[in-house]
Order: structure tokens, then sequence, then C-alpha cells
């Protein structure tokens, strides 16, 4: 016996998506025994074009994007022992941060420029647990 299971939750999928998930699923039927399964096409290619808003990231989309983003982390947010000029923390009020980061998204979203902007705010005002001067109360002697 065969078992096929297929979550959809937490995802955005376009009418072409389920398509293409159907004829990946008739292409492992191919393999069933015969009496189990009727002939079917072969599969297609996968497709060129996707939505904007596709849930798995695509390497000509996104690729770039990642790269630029743990850059970010490992320049900005991972190595202190450097970096002792900088404050290990940049203490604002929440109603400051409100007028300091844009936490709206808009209709249209963000492009991949300003959400790596956004990041880089967040690791300004974010506290540097790594960094040599951060005294943690609970660990102190």
């Amino acid at each position: 016996m065969y078992r096929l299971t297929v979550s959809l939750a937490n995802t955005a999928l376009t009418k072409a998506d389920i398509k293409y998930l159907l004829d990946q699923i008739a292409f492992q039927a191919e393999s069933l025994p015969l009496s189990l399964s009727p002939s079917l096409s072969p599969v297609p290619p996968p497709p060129t074009q996707f939505p904007s808003f596709v849930s798995a990231p695509i390497a000509g989309l996104h690729k770039q994007f990642y790269v630029d983003l743990f850059q970010l982390f490992l320049k900005k947010g991972l190595f202190f022992q450097n970096k002792r000029k900088d404050p290990p923390t940049r203490f604002r009020q929440p109603d400051q941060l409100l007028h300091l980061m844009d936490l709206t998204l808009g209709d249209e979203g963000l492009s991949q420029t300003d959400l790596l902007k956004e990041f880089e705010r967040t690791i300004d005002y974010t506290p540097h647990f790594g960094h040599p001067f951060f005294v943690l109360q609970l660990m102190g002697g």
C-alpha cells in the first residue's frame, strides 16, 4: 500500500503551483505497479517564472539577498572582540524606536534593500551579548 501525505499549511500557493505539485505526484505514480497506476503523462519542466510571494527561496530571486543578509550578520551582529569602541548596547525607549525604525510593511511589502536596512537597524539597537563589555547581572561576580 502506498500513502502520500502533502501538507499545504502556511503556504502561499497559486494555481500554477498546485498544477506543478499534481504533475509531480503523477510522475511519482508512474513507479507504482501497473495495476494501481493508469498511464500518465511525463512531468513538465519546472516553471520559469515565479510569483513574487513564493513560500520557498528561489536562487535566482533570493540568493543575493541571503548572501548580503549573512554578511551583515557577520559584520555587525556576531563578532565583537575587535569592536571595543562600539558600546555593547544602544538602549532606546520603545517610543524612540518607533521613530527610528519603520515597522510598517504596506500593501506592497518592502524591497530587499529596504529589508536589509531594517535588519541593520534591528542589529544596531539589539544588545550584543557577545561584546567584551557586556555584563549580565546574573553572571557578574
